[in-house]
């Protein structure tokens, strides 16, 4: 199976996030001056511009503030259509994931969730939506599709006439 799904970014800034994800863990930066929580993270506090932070672990409760369900572009590595959530942790601090185990039509505003973990195309773990408990009507909690390698993106001599297989632009994106 191939994908277009870069492989994930770690830095110095957020590598204890996929660490903690790799233990089933949801790990929250914190500032240590003035212990303002913060998600995506980042190198410094965006309250009071502090660069020294530690982490908490978060509980993994939640509520669903907004989603979204994505039928295109289409990737291999993941089953459609896809439904990503945006949900305000109980921490404070809002997550945005995939959504498993609950059909679009049960989905609402509001409702609580917990976050799970999974595992992503390139092996990776990430965080994962679904009700709380994993109860999933008695379906399997949905996976992404193992990955057995990546496809570069299209260069010219490409079958697609150069054309890069999800933008349609030419060239390598950048």
């Amino acid at each position: 199976m191939r994908t277009m799904v870069p492989r994930l970014v770690v830095t110095q800034d957020n590598e204890f996030f996929f660490a903690a994800a790799r233990e089933g863990r949801l790990a929250i930066q914190r500032c240590v001056d003035c212990h303002a929580l913060r998600h995506p993270p980042g190198p410094c506090c965006p309250d009071c511009r502090s660069f020294n932070w530690d982490t908490v672990s978060a509980s993994g409760r939640c509520t669903l503030h907004s989603y979204t369900v994505i039928h295109h572009p289409q990737d291999d590595g993941f089953d459609y259509p896809l439904i990503v959530g945006l949900v305000d942790l109980e921490e404070g601090t809002r997550l945005v994931a995939d959504i498993a185990g609950i059909e679009r039509d049960e989905l609402e505003i509001g409702m609580v969730l917990e976050v799970g973990f999974a595992e992503h195309p390139h092996g990776e773990v990430l965080p994962q939506l679904r009700r709380p408990g994993g109860r999933t009507h008695d379906r399997p909690i949905r996976r992404w599709h193992p990955v057995a390698h990546s496809r570069p993106a299209a260069g010219p001599d490409d079958d697609r006439g150069g054309r890069h297989r999800l933008t349609g632009l030419r060239g390598r994106p950048s």
